[in-house]
């Protein structure tokens, strides 16, 4: 099964965005979410929260790749 990092780099590549133009528009350094997509760091319910919103998609789906 994917990871929650490979969930967000799906989300990131397949909505065409670098990084650096995720990191500005959510408003978090690009390291971060870089950590996030190479499974350094996990990212706290509040960041998950903003993706899921920022990408249209549910909590769930990013956390356990299945909507609920």
């Amino acid at each position: 099964m994917k990871s929650i990092a490979n969930r967000l780099r799906i989300l990131r590549e397949n909505a065409e965005l670098s990084l650096d133009v995720l990191a500005r528009d959510i408003n978090y350094p690009d390291i971060q979410i870089k950590a996030w997509e190479t499974d350094q760091i996990l990212p706290q319910i509040e960041a998950i929260k903003l993706l899921a919103i920022y990408f249209d998609v549910a909590v769930d789906w990013i956390l356990t790749g299945e909507q609920i």
